[in-house]
Formats: C-alpha cells, sequence, structure tokens
C-alpha cells in the first residue's frame, strides 16, 4: 500500500485575529461560507464580524478591513468614521475655549444656546426659562446601555414631555416592552417648547444639549402616521403582553402624579 500524501490546507481567515475566528479548512484561505460574504457597509469583502455592543451580544455583521459601526446599529466606512471623529475633536476644543469666554455658543439646528452651560451664562429666567419637571420612557433591562422612548423618524430625538397624560398618548402607541418613567427638572421654555436637563458639574452641563419637547399639537400630527414613536435600538428582547405593559406604566404614573387616574385627558 503506497503513502498517500494529504492536500495542506488553511484555516478561513475570516475574522481571524476577531471574536469568532472561522477556523475552517480550506485550500484557499476562505471557506465556502465566507468567500463571498460582502461588508454590510461598503460592499467590499468582508474580512471579519462587527465586535460592538448591542444590548449585550456583540453586533457581528460582516465587515471589511476598514468600515466600523456606527449609530443605531449602522455601519460606515473609515472616511465617514474620521469626519465624526475630527467633528467631535472639534466640538471639544470649542467647549474648551467656551469656558473662559462669556459670549455663548448657539445651537445651528434649534437656534438657542448650544449646551446648559451656555444657557447658564446668561440671564435664563428673564429669557423665559423656568425649573420644570419633565417626564420620558425608556426600557427597563438588568444590562449596560439607556434605551429611551424616540422618535421614529428622527431616532436621536428622545420623547420629553411635561404632561403625563400625553405620554400616555405615546405609550399607548409604543411596542409593549418591559419599560418605565423617568422624570428629571429642566431648564424648560414653555413658549420656545425647548429645554435642558439640570445637571450640577460642569462636565455634565457641557453636555446637556437643548431638547424639543413633545408637544400635543406635534402629536395630532404624527399620531395618524404608522408607528411614530419606537425604542432605541440596540436591545433585544423584554417584550410583554399590552396590557401588562399598559398597567405597569398606569401604576408608575400613578405613583408620580397621585392624581393622574383622575384627571380628565
Amino acid at each position: 500500500m503506497a503513502t498517500v500524501k494529504m492536500p495542506e490546507s488553511i484555516p478561513c481567515k475570516f475574522d481571524a485575529g476577531g471574536w469568532a475566528p472561522c477556523k475552517e479548512l480550506t485550500d484557499n484561505g476562505w471557506c465556502s461560507k465566507h468567500e463571498h460574504l460582502k461588508c454590510v457597509s461598503c460592499g467590499k469583502k468582508a474580512v471579519r464580524s462587527c465586535d460592538a455592543q448591542m444590548g449585550g451580544l456583540a453586533c457581528g455583521s460582516p465587515l471589511c478591513e476598514t468600515c466600523k459601526h456606527g449609530e443605531e446599529g449602522k455601519h460606515i466606512t473609515r472616511e465617514v468614521a474620521d469626519k465624526m471623529k475630527q467633528a467631535e475633536q472639534e466640538e471639544e476644543s470649542a467647549k474648551i475655549a467656551s469656558r473662559t469666554s462669556p459670549i455663548r455658543r448657539m445651537s445651528g439646528k434649534l437656534g438657542v444656546p448650544a449646551t446648559l452651560f451656555e444657557l447658564l451664562k446668561g440671564n435664563w429666567e428673564k429669557e423665559g426659562y423656568k425649573l420644570t419637571k419633565v417626564y420620558y420612557l425608556s426600557l427597563k433591562h438588568g444590562l449596560m446601555g439607556f434605551f429611551p422612548a424616540v422618535f421614529s423618524l428622527d431616532k436621536k430625538r428622545m420623547i420629553f414631555v411635561t404632561d403625563l397624560h400625553l405620554l400616555e398618548k405615546v405609550w399607548q402607541i409604543l411596542e409593549p416592552s418591559e419599560a418605565k418613567i423617568g422624570e428629571t427638572i429642566a431648564y424648560f421654555n414653555s413658549e420656545l417648547g425647548i429645554g435642558y436637563a439640570d445637571a450640577k458639574e460642569q462636565y455634565e452641563r457641557e453636555e446637556r444639549e437643548p431638547f424639543q419637547a413633545l408637544t400635543t399639537v406635534e402629536f395630532k400630527s404624527l399620531e395618524s402616521k404608522v408607528k411614530p414613536f419606537r425604542w432605541a435600538p440596540g436591545l433585544f428582547g423584554g417584550g410583554i403582553s399590552r396590557e401588562s405593559f399598559l398597567k405597569q406604566l398606569t401604576e408608575q404614573a400613578s405613583i408620580l402624579d397621585p392624581t393622574f387616574t383622575k384627571k380628565v385627558v
């Protein structure tokens, strides 16, 4: 019987240096599953799994060597990531320069002071801001991360209200899940519908950007649309029955405001 020479094999290179290496034996370094796999961001050849954490789990999306995990579960090219990093560095430099300047930095989007720190440089009371209690919704879980209720068309815009009954109308629309009502004190201008969550430390004040509260008028313009509100992406599971969902939030609202269930909506 002649000696049989075994063919040389190469472990699959996919995610070789990552958290989920394939190592399937191949003749060219790429197994059948990964040989033609494309990057979800740019369409180039995928060579690794995305290791970004999403609700306690790794994302796992196929990526090329340079694309990265971006905001809201989306993936971005290195060029976009570099631009975002540059913008963050410029923002940080602007904050540092502003600490010794009496001139306010303004928000280009809303036309008000860029942060709570900037607001407090002026006479905020004369400008129509009052310390006001505001409410919001977020998912309840035992993992790291904060997953609030947001607008479906603008997932960066968190839902804040000054009226629990308006918040109730929002949770009637949301997908049932383990959730909780949060409350905070904000510097709020009712005429503008804009506020800043309170903070004691300077570094926190520099991070508190203005929020635009949901109003009854805006709610009425959105309620006829399909799913105008949603939970911030990134957390999996936690769904409950609608009956339990509505019951737990109504009970929480009644604790925050004992007259909640007696008020006429």
